[in-house]
């Protein structure tokens, strides 16, 4: 029997080795390893996927450093692995935060892997603020422990590489940790590819208002010739006039409510230093140490196209427009209550034309953003006759703004000289003016501004109104047929939503066409969004 078998066997081989049929029970079949349809694409374009990859973790940390998109397409294949350490691009964002607690480790990590690529570095030292922000009606007076020897390792870490600095923003809620991380920057000597510097320091209460500390022992010798935008908020000012070189583009000064250990004519130099400024932004300022007793030519800004003044004292602001020449100027922002005094000196700035040119700072504006501003009607209307090229005018809080009152008298009488013209005079009817924000205002004020622009034959294209106001179905029907854009902005406290409304005026002003989205449902919409619809 077992003859037989044998046989049989190998009769089968021998006709499979014929090209016959070769029996299956003996037949051993390998599958090959499935892929998946990603790893197919050559290694040059997985770069290229990887390195579009946007981090949210980055924008707004929250996310544990192991989520983050670089650490996690580590951690998918050898391949992906293999292809993502290769890309020191990837690497080079560095996030020293409180709640992390491998920091260093990470620090040298991300330093050795980032090779020599350009580094970008936030430090967000802040527990105070996440343990009062828990519970937003609760104070908390406890212990906290800082962890200031972590920070200080990977600050010393991060200074051995100070050459590769591109972008450095620190924000802390402690003045001792402050202390510590300016002293890292100022151990350096020099920063040659620094482009962005962000510092925001802590304040105390003194007398019942916030004061920054004193950072004036803090001794500044680091060199940034590459530096192009410059925020201090409540940090030492004196540093921005050693930083500061003809490259600065952006600077911006939040200092309640003085300046501490810089002088206004190192304030006017600084500036002078700094032709090609853009965008000049100071807020909370009262005073300057030497204002009243400067004197010098006009410091020539050429290229500023955006200006804005928030809670500064009014004598400061007037003496600050009267020692610059500003040409270009695009957008102007003006938030100025009336807790230091009238701001009648400072409109009057603003509408004296310049002798050289003839023209005043508000001739080429082409978006006015008006908060709040405590001047007589009389001096605050002649603005509107200032302002030529005007197309993007934005009124935060209308009810409580007398801007918003002198507009509606200077539409009643545009309205009455348009009906009835003068030989002798002809009535300025902001010609160019084709959009409107209103942050909180009245159906009826709604439309008679869309009727009064019909009316001089200046139809108004865009307008935005508050979200909670209250209108009938068929007057925003009506508007959305007379308008190209009809929208509601929604409203609310929060930081990251003035932020968000600052985009849009920039939008409105550069590219109006594509500032237009689709508004969601009353019970779909984000807390902290703009709602803008067609």
């Amino acid at each position: 029997m077992a003859l037989r078998w044998a046989r049989l066997v190998r009769d089968r081989k021998s006709k499979g080795r014929q090209g016959g049929k070769f029996c299956e029970d003996f037949k051993v079949v390998h599958c090959p390893p499935k892929v998946s349809a990603i790893n197919r694409l050559p290694v040059e374009i997985l770069s290229i996927i990887f390195s579009y990859e946007d981090d949210p973790a980055w924008r707004s940390p929250g996310l544990h450093f192991a989520l983050r998109h670089e650490a996690v397409l580590s951690q998918v294949c050898r391949l992906w692995r293999t292809i993502t350490l290769n890309m020191p691009f990837l690497w080079n964002r560095i996030a020293l935060v409180h709640y992390d607690e491998h920091i260093v480790a990470q620090t040298y990590a991300l330093l050795k892997r980032s090779k020599r690529v350009p580094l970008e570095i936030r430090v967000d030292w802040r527990p105070l603020w996440d343990l009062r922000h828990a519970d937003y009606a609760a104070t908390y007076e406890g212990p906290v422990d800082y962890r200031r020897e972590a920070l200080r390792d990977a600050l010393s870490a991060l200074t051995r590489h100070v050459a590769r600095w591109r972008l450095l923003l620190i924000r802390v809620d402690n003045q001792e940790v402050m202390q510590d991380a300016l002293s890292a920057i100022a151990s350096c000597s020099s920063a040659p590819l620094l482009e962005h510097l962000c510092l925001a320091a802590p304040t105390c209460n003194e007398e019942g208002r916030e004061v920054p500390f004193d950072y004036s022992s803090a001794l500044f010798s680091c060199s940034m010739p590459s530096l192009t935008y410059l925020s201090l908020r409540n940090s030492p000012s004196h540093w921005c006039g050693a930083s500061t070189t003809g490259s600065l583009t952006v600077l911006k000064l939040h200092l309640p409510y003085d300046i501490p250990s810089a002088s206004y004519g190192d304030f006017m130099d600084m500036l002078a230093r700094s032709p090609s400024l853009q965008v000049f932004w100071l807020s909370c300022v009262h005073t300057f140490e030497g204002y009243e007793d400067w004197v010098g030519d006009r410091v020539l800004l050429p290229e500023l196209e955006k200006l804005s003044f928030h809670n500064i004292g009014p004598d400061l602001g007037s003496k600050l427009l009267a020692c610059l020449a500003i040409t270009n100027l695009k957008r102007l922002e003006l938030n100025l209550p009336d807790c230091w005094g009238s701001y009648e000196s400072f409109v009057q700035e603003l509408v004296t034309p310049y002798p050289e040119t003839g023209q005043t700072i508000l001739h080429s504006v082409a978006g006015l953003r008006v908060e709040s501003i405590a001047c007589q009607v009389d001096i605050l209307s002649s603005m509107l006759y200032c302002l030529p090229k005007l197309s993007v005018l934005f009124i935060d809080h209308c009810h409580s703004s007398i801007f918003y009152l002198v507009l509606m008298r200077y539409m009643a009488q545009s309205i009455a000289e348009y009906s009835e013209p003068q030989d002798e005079y002809t009535p300025l009817l902001l010609p160019l003016l084709d959009t409107v924000v209103l942050g909180d205002s009245d159906a009826l004020v709604v439309r008679c501004l869309v009727e009064w622009r019909l009316m001089v034959d200046r139809r108004l294209r865009r307008l935005f109104v508050d979200s909670k106001m209250i209108m009938d179905i068929e007057e925003e029907d009506r508007l959305v047929e007379q308008l190209d854009v009809f929208g509601r902005v929604l409203t609310s406290p929060s930081k990251e939503l003035l932020l968000d409304l600052d985009e849009v005026m920039d939008s409105l002003i550069t590219a109006p066409k594509e500032c237009v989205h689709v508004i969601p449902a009353a019970n779909e919409q984000p807390p902290n969004t703009i709602a803008l619809c067609r």
